[in-house]
Formats: C-alpha cells, sequence, structure tokens
C-alpha cells in the first residue's frame, strides 16, 4: 500500500518523531511503501487566493507547475498522512499555504475515497 506523508513542518522535530512511530505501527499490521514531502523544501509560492482553480479550473492556476508535481503523488496514493506541529495553536504556515492551493480538490470527487490521517504533536510547556 502506498503511503504519501506530507511533512508541514521546517524542521525534524517531535512531529517527525511522532511521524516515526506511526510509520513503525502501521507497519506491523501490514506492507506499506512510505514516500515523504517535506513542504519546507518545495518552495511553494503563497497561494493568490484568486480562486481561478475553483471557478475556471485548475489548470488556471498561477502555481499550478509549482503544485501539481504533489498533486499527482496524491492521486497514486492509497493513504495520505498529513503533519504538523502546532504554531502560535495553528497548523504551519507552509501547510497552511499547502492546504490553501489544494483546496480546489475538495470540491472534485476523486479525492472523496482517500484515507488521511493528519498528525498535529503539541508539547505542553509547565
Amino acid at each position: 500500500m502506498k503511503c504519501l506523508v506530507i511533512h508541514g513542518s521546517p524542521r525534524r522535530g517531535n512531529t517527525w518523531d511522532v511521524l516515526k512511530l506511526t510509520e513503525e505501527e502501521m507497519n506491523k499490521n501490514g506492507e506499506f511503501e512510505f514516500e515523504e514531502i517535506e513542504l519546507d523544501k518545495e518552495n511553494i509560492p503563497t497561494c493568490l487566493r484568486c480562486f481561478n482553480c475553483i471557478i475556471k479550473g485548475e489548470s488556471l492556476c498561477s502555481h499550478k507547475n509549482t503544485i501539481q508535481r504533489i498533486v499527482s503523488k496524491i492521486e497514486e496514493a492509497d493513504a495520505i498522512i498529513i503533519t504538523s506541529p502546532v504554531y502560535s495553536m495553528q497548523i504551519t504556515g507552509v501547510l497552511k499555504n499547502f492546504i490553501d492551493h489544494m483546496s480546489y480538490n475538495f470540491h472534485r470527487a476523486r479525492f472523496f475515497i482517500k484515507s488521511i490521517n493528519y498528525n498535529n504533536y503539541c508539547r505542553s510547556w509547565t
């Protein structure tokens, strides 16, 4: 089973450690092939929120060439894991930007059958 990991952290810290534990546990219950994308290394430009992708079609997105490689990997995957630490009570900016770019897919039926696991790690400082 192909599992795509979309890592929304700019570093390999606690969230990365939790991800590795998750991968180990998943492999105990089946054979998984993991492919990882670290969003901070993808240089995805800021989404302009022009809504061309939703209204006129994703082929008119001004950043389609940057994002299409990741979209293709999502389409090929059987399962998706999205990870992010908590920064200021939110997901990271790089993950938010990616989700903004992908929002047109929430209006397309082709992803309705995907299995998605969202892993958000928060450490309490006391």
